[in-house]
């Protein structure tokens, strides 16, 4: 468990050293705790939209330069919404549904970070499971995805 907590701790350090370029200025409690509502709310769209196959709503949440990192491949640097929505079209088959648990969110300013463990599941229960980062921005005072970065810990039958 030490492990998951010593990578969260790596991944906000170098997310937030990245995302704010190291500016300090501070939110009133508050105020972070409504922000970090709005980023779960928005979260939750892109989960109902994913599995509901709304994908030009989905691409809605994205900034239009958005950067999907996956495993073992190149990182995916779209130009805009409709490049996000066509990826997304071919996503893995709508008989399965997406989930998130155990999230973690910070907010820095116009900057905000969420991680947690997200997963797939069918009618024989989880059958990919794995870790996620958003990195959002603040743009015209909403909250949108610009970098989504996930691992996959385990596929069902793999051993």
């Amino acid at each position: 468990m030490s492990d998951i907590k010593s990578f969260h701790m790596l991944v906000f350090s170098v997310a937030i050293f990245i995302a704010t370029g190291c500016n300090n200025t501070e939110e009133t409690p508050e105020l972070n705790e409504t922000e970090k509502r709005s980023v779960e709310h928005l979260i939750g769209s892109w989960s109902e939209y994913y599995n509901n196959a709304q994908f030009d709503a989905l691409a809605e949440l994205f900034t239009e330069d958005a950067v999907l990192f996956r495993p073992d491949s190149p990182p995916i640097e779209f130009e805009s919404r409709d490049e996000i929505a066509e990826y997304y079209e071919y996503a893995p088959p709508l008989e399965t549904t997406f989930y998130r648990t155990g999230e973690e969110i910070e907010v820095y300013n116009d900057t905000a970070i969420a991680i947690g463990v997200w997963g797939v599941k069918d009618d024989e229960g989880p059958s990919v499971e794995g870790h996620y980062v958003f990195i959002l921005k603040k743009e015209q005072n909403q909250w949108l995805i610009h970098r989504n970065m996930y691992n996959v810990d385990w596929r069902r039958g793999d051993g």
